[in-house]
């Protein structure tokens, strides 16, 4: 049994079948795949992490205290996992270094504006905070996809 195929029966998740896959092409085309796999990713757990644990913790704590904590929280914790994650493939299988600098720049480029747009969009609008900080991670996004998208070029 290949290595590829035993490490996908092992850890039997969809991430360990995609990671095999770019495992087995050649490596011509390694790089550029695993730039694809890596944008994919910080921008799922980036994204729909910090949705999911705003929303537990919105229902989890009193009001008083959703309103202040869950925002601050959901962006850390979607920011650790997002870069911990994109460190771990990248040197796990390839080592672009300018692959991961222009990630790396994206990342933060993204946490800044959705903090700065999300404390405007609160203080100047008055909107809750859950909604300033949706808005603000998708307009950051955007930016940091065209950052990402100049770097790569």
């Amino acid at each position: 049994m290949p290595a590829g195929k035993k490490r996908c029966a092992v850890g039997g998740g969809i991430i360990e079948l995609i990671l095999s896959h770019f495992i087995q092409r050649k490596r011509t085309y390694f790089c550029k795949e695993i730039q694809y796999l890596l944008i994919y990713l910080s921008i799922y757990l980036s994204i729909y992490l910090s949705i999911y644990l705003s929303i537990f913790i919105s229902f989890s704590l009193p009001l008083s205290l959703s309103h202040c904590i869950h925002f601050y929280l959901s962006i850390y914790l979607s920011i650790y996992l997002s870069i911990y994650l994109t460190v771990f493939i990248s040197f796990y299988l390839s080592h672009c270094i300018h692959f991961y600098l222009s990630i790396y720049l994206s990342i933060y480029l993204s946490i800044y504006l959705s903090i700065y747009l999300s404390i405007y969009l609160s203080i100047f609008f008055l909107s809750p905070h859950f909604l300033s900080f949706f808005l603000s991670f998708f307009l950051s996004f955007f930016l940091s996809f065209s950052c990402m998208y100049i770097n790569l070029c």
